[in-house]
């Protein structure tokens, strides 16, 4: 589990974090990342993650359609950041 809640980061979230593939649980909630980047499209890798929270994480942009690769994804919070678009089904 990587749980980095209310640590109130800043900047963009590193690509490098594609590398967290047997992560089950990822929490980033309530932190303040750079709304111009978003998610990077590497969270697709996380194949094995059944939580993802980034709940009020200032994250912007649209959400990355690698997240439908999650296959093992149970729980997924992207409320109250500043995403735009739809949500991918795969």
């Amino acid at each position: 589990s990587v749980l980095l809640y209310g640590n109130r980061f800043t900047g963009a979230l590193p690509s490098t974090i594609g590398g967290w593939t047997n992560v089950a649980t990822v929490d980033m909630s309530k932190n303040s990342f750079s709304a111009d980047s978003g998610l990077p499209t590497e969270i697709g890798l996380w194949t094995n993650c059944e939580v993802l929270a980034f709940h009020e994480a200032g994250i912007g942009s649209s959400i990355p359609s690698e997240i439908g690769g999650i296959s093992a994804l149970k729980v997924l919070d992207l409320s109250l950041n500043q995403l735009t678009g739809e949500m991918p089904v795969e």
